[in-house]
């Protein structure tokens, strides 16, 4: 069972740096969002996905 959780938080932090990098953010935020993604990779990624600054 842990190892399917793991696979799916890899992915999804995969996933979320994927969507930071190419966003339409400006550098600053993409480069703070990217820091947090990769600090506190869990909880960054599930905030990143919930607040989504680049939605305009």
């Amino acid at each position: 069972m842990y190892p399917i959780l793991s696979l799916i938080a890899l992915i999804a932090w995969i996933v979320g740096l994927y969507k930071i990098l190419t966003s339409s953010m400006d550098s600053t935020k993409k480069i703070l969002w990217a820091l947090i993604v990769i600090f506190i990779p869990l909880i960054g990624t599930i905030l990143f996905f919930v607040i989504r600054p680049d939605k305009g």
